[in-house]
Formats: C-alpha cells, sequence, structure tokens
C-alpha cells in the first residue's frame, strides 16, 4: 500500500503552513526545535546506538536529532533520512550543510510507506512527531515496512 493523496496533503499543509513558516508563524519551528532537544538527548543516551550501527531517521524534520546524534557518535555510516514536507526538507538540507554533515546524511524527500530502502537494512529506526500525520491504515503500512 501506498500513502494515499490525503495523507501527503494534510503533511504537507500541516507543516508549509506552520512548522516550516516564515513570519509570524515561524515562532512553532523554534519552540518544537528548542522543546524537543531534551527528547533526542535522551534518545541518544538512551539508545544504545554504535558507531556501527546503520541509522534510519523518518520524518526527519529540521534534522536536529540527526545533527545532534552525529555529535555524539561517529558513525560508520551515513545516516538515512526521509522526510515528506517540502519545508522541513529544505530546512533539513540547510541545516545539515550549517552543521557540515551533508556527507554525512543520505536525506530523501520522501513518505513512511513505501520506504526507499531494502529490507533489514537499518539496525535503529528513528520516528517521532510525524504518526501523528498519518490515516490508520497508511500507518499500519508503514509499521509492517
Amino acid at each position: 500500500m501506498t500513502t494515499t493523496q490525503d495523507d501527503r496533503q494534510i503533511s504537507k499543509d500541516f507543516f508549509n503552513e506552520w512548522v516550516g513558516a516564515k513570519g509570524p508563524r515561524g515562532w512553532v519551528s523554534r519552540y518544537i526545535s528548542n522543546t524537543g532537544r531534551w527528547y533526542t538527548d535522551m534518545l541518544i543516551r538512551e539508545g544504545d546506538i554504535k558507531p556501527e550501527h546503520a541509522v534510519l531517521d523518518i520524518g526527519c524534520g529540521s534534522a536536529s536529532y540527526i545533527i545532534n546524534l552525529l555529535k555524539e557518535i561517529s558513525l560508520e555510516k551515513a545516516v538515512c533520512a526521509v522526510e515528506p514536507s517540502e519545508a522541513q526538507f529544505e530546512l533539513a538540507q540547510q541545516n545539515l550543510a550549517d552543521a557540515k554533515l551533508t556527507s554525512k546524511v543520505d536525506l530523501r524527500k520522501g513518505f513512511a510507506s513505501p520506504l526507499p530502502f531494502d529490507e533489514d537494512s537499518f539496525d535503529v529506526v528513528y520516528a517521532s512527531f510525524i504518526f501523528k500525520h498519518f490515516a490508520d491504515d497508511t500507518l499500519t503500512e508503514a509499521l509492517k515496512d
């Protein structure tokens, strides 16, 4: 099963209007990034991620988790990431470039289902703040993948 057009539109509208907003609503993105920092730090600390692990970030948003992860752990392989929102994808590209980490991340624009990777490609899969944007059937398929 593939992501429905409704799922794509809902995700695009939400992120482009609220999280990726420039101007008066741009504060939402900054707020989410700042309040989520403790969460990403905890995941890195408790996730038992090793340098040899292959990592996938589904719905990477601004790439803050990836940036924090790569500051803490020198991974042997590039982190793979997918992001459906154009605004968040562009923000992730910029943040990775600013952090000089572009070469350490395979960033792709896309949805969680179907994933553009072979089965059993990852040791660690991280997905946060994205599943709430899926229809039930899409979420079920994404979790099967």
